[in-house]
């Protein structure tokens, strides 16, 4: 899980990592490099399990329409422990996934979002 703060409200809670999807990539290679350039770790990517959600979200005090796919993945190994991803990444961590549920109650569709891929 990736600690983000939110700029504006400096309101910090852990998320998937996550970001936009370059030009001429695919969403599952999105969330490959994503997940080593928010938490520095490679993963596998298991491209069957995606699954497109969509859903309104507050950054920064605006709302957003956001479609985001979800992936499981697997671990491949650890690439870097030096992240240097945005202003507001406050670090990235393990947690127990019996604790998802709880560091994930913000909101509703990540949650259950999260909890369908583990």
């Amino acid at each position: 899980m990736v600690r983000l703060e939110d700029p504006l409200s400096k309101i910090t809670r852990l998320f998937p990592p996550g970001g936009m999807i370059e030009e001429k990539e695919e969403p599952w290679e999105a969330a490959r490099r994503e997940a080593v350039e928010e938490t520095g770790h490679e993963v596998e990517v298991i491209r069957e399990s995606e699954k497109l959600y969509r859903y309104d979200f507050v950054w920064a005090g605006r709302s957003f329409d956001c479609s985001t796919y979800f992936y499981s993945a697997r671990l491949i190994r650890l690439v870097s422990t030096d992240i240097d991803d945005a202003v507001f990444h406050r670090g990235a961590e393990w947690i127990p996934k019996s604790e998802i549920a709880s560091a994930l109650d913000f909101h509703d569709i990540i949650q259950r979002a999260v909890l369908e891929k583990l």
